[in-house]
């Protein structure tokens, strides 16, 4: 399809093989203004990328962020099930449309194009995380250690990929994993980065 900007990123790494691949496979979208694009809470079956108007990114009752021309929604959907925030035309909109099962698929067979969509994942899971903190850090503080949720450990090799690490935590519903790797035990949680740290 013309017009899709493959010097765009994440699809600037893509192989041509790939970028063929995904001109394939790609639609376009018309919102009208005020229409419902990803509902919070909802998984997305598409990446969607802003061809043309802007779309509003709402969380409760903080400012919205607006997203315009080239900027994609919502990964978080995609890879996690479930997005973090409603994604609302602002106006008449139109985006371009990713199928989820072609963006997982470039996911497992380029490390490139994985490692910033995770990365972008894990921006928007750490803003969530700060939101969150700022508003209910009181309400932890005075909670009791024996009110805490407990449930067993889970372990994952050290030879283990980042992917398999979220997928591990995903279909666990933890935020974090103890990591064996020889004889050390370390963790590793959804806000790191690179490798875990140890215990």
């Amino acid at each position: 399809m013309q017009g899709f900007d493959t010097a765009n990123p994440p699809f600037d790494r893509l192989a041509h093989q790939e970028v063929e691949e995904l001109r394939a496979v790609l639609d376009i979208g018309y919102f009208s203004p005020d229409e419902m694009i990803v509902r919070q809470g909802h998984a997305s079956d598409l990446l969607h990328i802003v061809i043309k108007g802007s779309v509003e990114v709402r969380d409760g009752s903080t400012v919205p962020t607006i997203l315009g021309p080239k900027d994609s929604f919502d990964s978080r959907a995609l890879v996690h099930g479930a997005a973090g925030e409603d994604f609302v035309a602002a106006e008449e909109t139109l985006c371009h449309l990713i199928p989820r099962h072609i963006i997982n698929g470039l996911i497992h067979r380029n490390a490139a194009f994985a490692a910033f969509f995770y990365a972008d994942v894990s921006r928007k899971l750490d803003a969530f995380a700060h939101q969150r903190k700022a508003e209910g850090m009181d309400s932890v503080l005075r909670a009791r250690v024996r009110d805490a949720r407990c449930r067993a450990a889970v372990f994952i090799d050290g030879g283990a990929t980042i992917e398999q690490a979220g997928h591990c935590m995903r279909d666990n519903d933890i935020n974090a994993l103890f990591v064996r790797d020889g004889q050390r035990i370390g963790g590793t949680c959804r806000r790191d980065r690179i490798g875990a740290g140890p215990i």
